[in-house]
């Protein structure tokens, strides 16, 4: 990563994705959907993928965190495994909701997709 401004966009993104991925979990939780009858996924499915997005969530804000106070090897490395792991976690996601016919959560799921493969090439370039 060349310049502070890629630093500051990649950090921000990390932090706000991170955030939200929590946010909405907890939001879920709090509204009793978390394990929904209708679902496809088993409760023991079901948390195991929630524990994988609260590690992905938890990485994004690391890595941004990282990279915005000591622009260190480890802020880099960390911010490379959270996005690597949203960019899966984008690509698998939107297939629920596809079933469902969500459309706006599928565009959800694409737009932070694109945003988090330009944010790879910005922090690699």
């Amino acid at each position: 990563m060349e310049s502070s401004v890629t630093v500051v966009v990649v950090s921000i993104f990390s932090i706000l994705v991170g955030i939200s991925i929590i946010i909405f979990w907890f939001r879920l939780h709090l509204k009793k959907k978390l394990f929904e009858t209708t679902s496809t996924r088993t409760p023991i499915e079901t948390k195991y993928h929630v524990i994988a997005e609260l590690l992905t969530a938890s990485l994004l804000i690391a890595g941004g965190v990282a990279l915005l106070l000591v622009h260190s090897s480890l802020g880099t490395t960390l911010s490379l495994i959270g996005l690597g792991m949203l960019l899966y976690a984008n690509i698998n996601g939107p297939g629920i909701y596809a079933s469902k016919g969500d459309k706006s959560m599928v565009r959800t799921f694409y737009a932070v997709m694109i945003l988090t493969v330009i944010m790879i090439v910005i922090e690699t370039v």
